[in-house]
Formats: structure tokens, C-alpha cells, sequence
């Protein structure tokens, strides 16, 4: 069956969007190779795709939105398994909010096959945005991590395979007193890690951050002491304290990072950090003794 008969089905007939050029699929640099993507459908065929650039349009503000649906588009394990998922009814996910799973599926499944087989420079987004409660449709921009996660969430979240197979990981929170050396843990399932990105003033002199200090940073005991003082149990009053994260599942297929540049400064009335952050190479970036 020809590639783009496998997908028609789902997209219908869509308009040329307005005023783009047609562009050929981007031929892989020698020695390059050529990325594929492979879909399988909810009848068990498997498609081979060869995809190409294709953007998104910023349709009312919304381009908070389009760089998380690029993101998803791109993580080849989440586009290949999207249209042969079937979204399961649970105790969380139920009534109004699985209904509401479902349309927003269906609505990555027609975005997803109208951008692996459009001819053109990129595709509309307002078809997926109707689907959407009333504040993503404000023209208002939102905060992108709390929409990645409410999508994230209607999909079946860590729950349910699409998500959960590709995204989820598991930490535990623990708190170890300085006194008694008792430790309590509390676990927490989610699809990122939020890494906290420094003022200027706090690395001044440090040179260019990376995303692999970061994660160190993150992982990092933090000393509870003062008016931060832990309240412990087994102590009966507030100690000293320290407290850390840890990995206690297998590191997810992709791991989703956020970086939180906004914090409000009063002395300079700022909210955005500026410092820029350097992603490592492919092969460089390690977490929880996978590769990335």
C-alpha cells in the first residue's frame, strides 16, 4: 500500500495553507542518515515514512503550544505508536476528561499525518486548537510545561503505554536527619525534570552552563538548616537536615527537561534569566546510567 494512501483515511482533504511554497522533503548531507520514522496503525501495518522539516504555525499566540507538538512529532517512539494506541478508560481517566483524551488523539493523529505528508513548509494548527478548552483559545499565551503535562495527562498519562512507555520515570524524594539520621521517602511518578537555570550574579564568572551540570545540581543534597528546618518524626521537634532526589526506575526512553528561567528578582524587577545553558552533544548527555 503507497505511503500516502495509509494515512488519507485520517487527514481527509486539507487546503494548501496560505501563502506557502511547496517543498521538496530535505535530502539527507552524505553520509547522513536518512531519518525515518515507522507507523503502525490500529490494524497491525507497519508504514515506513521518510520525514522531512515541517513547522507549525503560530495560530493566535499559540506558539508556546507548537514547540510542544513539534517536540512530540520528533520523538520517533511517540509518532510511530500514536495511531495503533487505544486509549483506556480508567478510575483517573474517565467521563468528561476520557472524552476529552479522546478528541485531543484524534487531533495529534490528524496534525501528525497532515505534517508526514504535506507537501508544504509547514501546517495549520487551528483544527487542533478548537478541540481545546476556552483558555488555550484566548489568544493568551500559557505557560508551556503546564500544557505539555495537561496533554500529557488526557493521553493516559504515566498510566496508560503511549506516555508512560516512552516518558515516565519514577523518584523519591527523600530527608535524612542530621540528628537521628532517620530518612523518609516519598514517591512520585512523572514525564520531566524540572532543572532550576541560576541568576547571572549566582555563576558569575562560571562561563556558559550545560545541561549535564544541571542534572547534577539537581541531584545534589540540599542542607535544611535554619528556618528551613526539617520537622522529623522520630525527633518530635524541627532539626537540620538534608534532603536529595533519586532515580528508582529504569531511566525513561526519552527523558523530557525543563528549564526554569523565571523567577521574579525585586531588585532588578526582572522575571526571565538570561544565562544561556549549552546542550551537549547526542552521545554526551547522561542520566540515571542511560545515554541520551
Amino acid at each position: 500500500m503507497p505511503t500516502t494512501n495509509y494515512l488519507l483515511p485520517v487527514v481527509g482533504d486539507f487546503a494548501a495553507p496560505q501563502q506557502q511554497q511547496q517543498v521538496a522533503p530535505q535530502q539527507p548531507a552524505a553520509q547522513e542518515k536518512p531519518r525515518v520514522v515507522y507507523v503502525t496503525g490500529s490494524n497491525g501495518e507497519t508504514v515506513k515514512f521518510r520525514k522531512h522539516t515541517v513547522g507549525i504555525q503560530n495560530y493566535n499566540n499559540t506558539c508556546y503550544l507548537g514547540v510542544f507538538l513539534q517536540m512530540l512529532f520528533l520523538t520517533d517512539a511517540f509518532c510511530s505508536s500514536i495511531y495503533g494506541f487505544q486509549l483506556q478508560e480508567t478510575d483517573d481517566l474517565k467521563g468528561d476528561d476520557f472524552e476529552e483524551g479522546k478528541k485531543i488523539l484524534d487531533g495529534l493523529r490528524l496534525l501528525f499525518a497532515r505534517m508526514l505528508l504535506t507537501p508544504y513548509a509547514y501546517v495549520e494548527i487551528s483544527d487542533f486548537i478548537k478541540i481545546l478548552p476556552p483558555s488555550f483559545r484566548t489568544g493568551e499565551e500559557q505557560d508551556t510545561t503546564e500544557s505539555a503535562r495537561w496533554i500529557l495527562d488526557k493521553l493516559g498519562g504515566c498510566k496508560q503505554r503511549l506516555v508512560g512507555d516512552i516518558f515516565a520515570l519514577e523518584l523519591v524524594h527523600k530527608t535524612e536527619c542530621e540528628t537521628c539520621h532517620t530518612i523518609s521517602k516519598r514517591t512520585e511518578t512523572c514525564t520531566d525534570i524540572g532543572l532550576s537555570v541560576p541568576r547571572e550574579a549566582e555563576v558569575l564568572g562560571q562561563g556558559n552552563l550545560d545541561v549535564n551540570g544541571l542534572l547534577r545540581t539537581w541531584s545534589e543534597p540540599e542542607l535544611m538548616t535554619g528556618n528551613n528546618q526539617y520537622s522529623c518524626d522520630n525527633c518530635g521537634c524541627k532539626r537540620d537536615a538534608k534532603r536529595w532526589v533519586e532515580l528508582s526506575s529504569p531511566p525513561p526512553t526519552h527523558l523530557i527537561l525543563v528549564l526554569y528561567r523565571f523567577s521574579f528578582d525585586i531588585e532588578s524587577c526582572d522575571f526571565k534569566k538570561e544565562k544561556t545553558v549549552v546542550y551537549p552533544d547526542m552521545d554526551d548527555l547522561s542520566f540515571g546510567g542511560a545515554q541520551y
